[in-house]
């Protein structure tokens, strides 16, 4: 599966499957309305729907789903075919996954943490680096200084697993909007492999909804992507350390 529009992208092949496979198959959690009047429609938000959507074979569209607002308090979403005089709901996991964000989320796939050698953290108080010497990880910087090595490889794992929460913008984005100042991110977390491969994530600001606990996000340096994400608060906290949290114990 490949995402073609707003932006061409590799979509998540997983969800994709899960989802025609459930449309494949499709019923109702529960009948609501036959022959709705258009202010039920308007009720069950199938005047102007969430989401559409559409499985063809060919150019011959075979189905087309319309998803309306989800019921009050619970998890499902009004649905009905086209052209069809029924209302139904889904059940949560279809609702789920019809409105899903089907492009991929993962962000590094060839990032193996046990490989990186040397860490580059730019932030407001300047640059840090760490290296891998004779398996524990210095600071060349303060080489008397011990570094927690656990929370390094805290990063690296986070980064070789991490994903985007949600996607907040496709194609090239105005990054202003975003928290980057001229052009440039708050923070830079660039690692670097054995053999020289390099992966760098740029951090923007903070999501406006989250009281400051997640942060935009975009892949940065020569594997650069288009788009703005949103990491979690749990990668958020981990990813925007400062050096201070790195230091260990004599």
């Amino acid at each position: 599966w490949k995402l073609t529009d707003p932006a061409k992208a590799d979509a998540d092949q997983g969800e994709l499957d899960e989802l025609v496979n459930a449309l494949a198959t499709l019923r109702a959690d529960e009948l609501v309305a036959d022959k709705p009047s258009d202010a039920k429609l308007k009720e069950y938000g199938l005047d102007k729907p969430t989401a559409t959507l559409t499985l063809s074979s060919g150019d011959k569209p075979v189905l087309v789903l319309h998803v309306g607002a989800k019921e009050k308090d619970g998890a499902r979403a009004y649905a009905r075919v086209d052209k069809s005089d029924v209302v139904a709901l889904l059940s949560p996991a279809l609702t789920s996954r019809a409105l899903g964000e089907f492009r991929k989320r993962q962000l590094f796939a060839d990032l193996d943490a046990s490989q990186v050698e040397v860490v580059v953290i730019t932030g407001p108080d300047g640059v840090v680096q760490f290296r891998k010497q004779a398996g524990k990880w210095v600071d060349p910087a303060k080489p008397g200084e011990p570094v927690d090595g656990e929370k390094v490889t805290e990063l690296l794992t986070t980064l070789a697993g991490l994903k985007a929460e949600r996607w907040a913008a496709d194609g090239d984005a105005d990054l202003k909007l975003y928290g980057w100042d001229e052009g440039r991110p708050r923070r830079m977390v660039v690692v670097t492999q054995k053999g020289g491969a390099a992966k760098t994530l740029e951090v923007g600001g903070p999501e406006g909804t989250s009281g400051g606990k997640k942060v935009y996000a975009k892949v940065g340096g020569d594997a650069g992507t288009p788009g703005v994400f949103v990491l979690s608060e749990a990668d958020t906290a981990t990813l925007t350390r400062d050096r201070a949290a790195f230091s260990g114990k004599k």
